[in-house]
């Protein structure tokens, strides 16, 4: 399903089926429609108390018109939701002057097969035809100045969306909707299926305009394109396989998210805003090249990308956003660039697959859980650069062996390597200055930590269930005891 947004109550309404004036007195009324069926609808008496908004229909369903007027005054607007889930509309007629179509007007309408727009409709909201199963055409009027996002998603019958030439607006190619200068596709009928060759000339795919297309198979973007917005082809369960243009520098918000079928993608240089989500839950993608120029990597961006082989970061990323290839189970390695300053929170958390784990001397902000629950990592090297190990940021990485900190770091947090089961040593410089609770817990295969300097602040609760483990400190170092952390300690000499 598409992300539904909270609906807007309109100005002095008390909820569907209720329709008051600014007096507070509340009516309804029958009105009468063609052939000669008899329909009920509740209204709204708009500020000035000369027009109505439709906020709501009761009737038997069928071919329903919106009156022009009743009571004496102009029907100008159909509220948000005003006949949802109507699902036996047939078709609907709304006059000339009904100049606003509100968010969800007609949303999972699944009869409704028809729809008559006079000339005057200037604004048709977000959602307004969203899964009218049934409706295999739409006609947008020359008045309509305003098309919201998601306005026909989920038509799964919709095969052509046409507009009047005189629209100052928009315009339709091919059946497909485009802004009027075609530089941006905006909706991409829900019903077609096969392969989509995106115009020359197009600068922008709209936030949306092929999400959940489930018989998109291909699609071809062409070199002017320069933005891919945000959800635009979210959810299109057999595409296959994306070029993205040498030219896009925008690739939006969960643009690609679960696309089920894509099995390659390359991020050209020229991506400057790699967007949160934008190919979470590809769960076929075996291949990401990201290119040398990109400057950042989303939150999110390969969440859960299951299959993914391999992950490269080059040297221009600065940053890879939190949980970004969290859940890629079947990495086998990783390879981050000296020049990547920032790994997020579960950066990589749960890839456990990844056979070794190398942080360069570049990366100055380790997040928390970066490698949580890495569990195939046998060996991690960290270069000095980072000043902290943050909470749980080697935690239940149950292969690791052998853990050298580098003399940058100053704290290792709370549970760092917590459930490192096969960790026998771990080496601590003299710059380390605090150890937090349970940092290395459950570490039953610990026999040796090896203090360079003298004793840092550290909790009880360091090394609690470690019961092999000794520490060990350098001559003439202070602050030592016989017993730290409730671990016996012995001078080391190595």
């Amino acid at each position: 399903m598409a992300r539904r947004e909270a609906r807007p109550t309109f100005p002095g309404s008390v909820g569907r089926g209720s329709c008051r004036a600014k007096t507070s007195i509340l009516f309804s009324f029958l009105l009468l429609v063609a052939a000669a069926a008899e329909a009920q609808f509740t209204c709204m008496v708009n500020p000035g108390n000369t027009t109505v908004t439709i906020t709501g229909y009761t009737g038997n369903g069928g071919a329903v018109s919106i009156p022009a007027a009743t009571n004496g005054m102009q029907v100008t607007g159909i509220g948000g939701d005003a006949f949802l889930d109507c699902e036996d509309l047939a078709s609907i007629t709304i006059p000339a002057g009904v100049t606003n179509i509100g968010v969800g007007a007609f949303d999972q309408c699944a009869g409704l097969t028809n729809v008559s727009m006079t000339n005057g409709v200037i604004s048709i909201g977000a959602e307004a035809f969203e899964y009218c199963a049934s409706l295999a055409s739409i006609t947008i009027p020359a008045s309509v100045a305003k098309i919201g996002e998601q306005a026909f998603s989920g038509c799964s019958a919709l095969t052509a969306i046409t507009v009047d030439a005189r629209n100052a607006f928009y315009s339709s190619v091919a059946g497909v909707l485009f802004d009027k200068s075609q530089t941006t596709l905006i909706d991409y009928p829900s019903g077609r299926s096969g392969n989509c060759a995106i115009p020359g000339g197009v600068r922008s795919i709209g936030n949306y305009a092929f999400e959940y297309r489930a018989g998109l198979a291909g699609v071809t973007i062409p070199a002017s394109v320069t933005n891919i917005g945000a959800y635009a082809f979210q959810g299109c369960p057999i595409l296959a396989g994306v070029t993205i243009p040498a030219g896009v520098t925008r690739i939006g918000l969960g643009a690609f998210m679960n696309c089920a079928g894509l099995g390659s993608v390359t991020i050209p240089a020229s991506v400057t805003d790699f967007g949160q989500d934008a190919f979470y839950g590809c769960t076929r993608l075996t291949n990401a090249a990201i290119a040398n120029g990109v400057a950042g990597i989303g939150q999110g961006a390969f969440y859960n990308c299951t299959n993914l082989a391999a992950i490269a970061i080059p040297a221009s990323v600065a940053d890879i956003g939190d949980h970004a290839f969290s859940g890629c189970v079947g990495a086998a390695r990783v390879i981050i660039a000296n020049g990547v300053r920032s790994i997020g929170h579960d950066t990589f958390s749960r890839c456990a697959g990844l056979a070794a784990i190398t942080i360069p001397a570049s990366v100055t902000n380790l997040g928390d859980r970066a490698f949580y629950e890495c569990a195939g990592a046998a060996n991690l090297t960290i270069a000095d650069g980072i000043t902290s190990i943050g909470i749980g940021t080697f935690m239940n990485c149950s292969n690791l062996t052998s853990v050298t900190i580098p003399a940058s770091v100053t704290n290792i947090g709370a549970a760092a390597f917590e459930g490192c089961a096969s960790l026998t040593n771990v080496t601590i410089p003299a710059s380390v200055a605090g150890i937090g609770a349970s940092a290395f817990e459950a570490c039953g295969s610990l026999a040796g930590v090896y203090f360079k300097g003298n004793a840092p602040a550290v909790v009880s609760s360091a090394f609690p269930s470690d019961n092999k483990a000794t520490i060990y400190y350098m001559p003439g170092a202070t602050g030592w005891k016989s017993v730290y952390a409730k671990r016996p300690t012995q001078t080391w000499k190595p």
